[in-house]
Parts: C-alpha cells; structure tokens; sequence
C-alpha cells in the first residue's frame, strides 16, 4: 500500500520552486549588471544587445544546473510507476539534458 506524502513546510520540495526563482532572478540580474558594467562605454548596439544575451545565457545556464542537479520539481515525473529504467531516467527525459 502506497502511503501518502503529508504536507510539511520543512520539505525540501515545497521551497525548491521558490528559491529557484530567486537564485534565478539574483543570478540574472548579476550576470545582467556585471555585462552592462564590462560594455558601458561600447557603442550604443554593443550596449543594447550584450546585457540582455548575457542575462538570457545566465537563466539557461542556471537552468541546465538546476536540472540536471536537483531534478525536476516534485511530481513530475518524479514519482515512479515503474516506467523508469535500470539507470532510473524517465523516457520523456529529453537526450540533450544531462542526466
């Protein structure tokens, strides 16, 4: 018999979500002020286009991290009905993210 999951606020499911929007936001907006202080006497393009490249490549890069890190958030595709594989990597598991 499956016993049920209680809800707790000390479980580390119920903060991931929002600590991973904040890692994000702060991540992004560092990366964001660190790439307009580097270019900020460039020309007006460079000035334009390379901060917020640089703030979209740094939510990739953090999202790839937390992803292939942490996992995906709690109940999808984290409980197992037994359609994992030996090396426990769901099917839907796109190839190209590290598992």
């Amino acid at each position: 018999m499956a016993q049920e999951h209680r809800l707790s606020v000390l479980d580390w499911w119920m903060w991931e979500a929002p600590l991973t929007v904040l890692a994000g936001t702060f991540g992004g907006l560092f990366a964001w002020a660190l790439a307009a202080a580097v270019v900020h006497r460039a020309g007006g393009a460079m000035r334009r286009l390379v901060p917020p490249l640089v703030f979209i490549g740094a939510l990739v890069a953090l999202a790839l991290v937390h992803f292939s890190y942490v996992g995906t958030p709690y109940a999808l595709g984290t409980i197992s009905d037994g359609a994992c594989a030996d090396d426990n990597v769901p099917p839907w598991w796109p190839g190209w993210l590290p598992a």
